[in-house]
């Protein structure tokens, strides 16, 4: 019982938080990005991070995709079904 809520409660939660994190921190990104301020130290911290954020918005789907067609054939071994079963299938 406890495997199984440690894996179901703390697993789901972590994916919802990352998710909804980068959607909200992406949005937020872009609405700075329309009006970048370096005149003073606080707007140029918020305008620079908000690049930084946004080029990783970006870029993250993109490594991602490249980790995942670098590696699917391992989705393959019978070793990944045993171990991941429901996880992976509609992959």
């Amino acid at each position: 019982m406890r495997m199984y809520l440690k894996t179901r409660l703390f697993w789901n939660w972590s994916i919802r938080a990352l998710l909804e994190s980068y959607s909200i921190v992406t949005i937020c990104a872009m609405i700075n990005i329309l009006d970048l301020n370096f005149k003073s130290v606080g707007p140029a911290l918020s305008s620079t991070f908000a690049i930084i954020f946004l080029v990783t918005a970006l870029l993250l789907p993109l490594k991602i995709y490249q980790v995942l067609d670098k590696n699917f054939h391992f989705l393959h071994m019978v070793e990944m079904k045993e171990k991941y079963g429901e996880l992976y299938d509609s992959l």
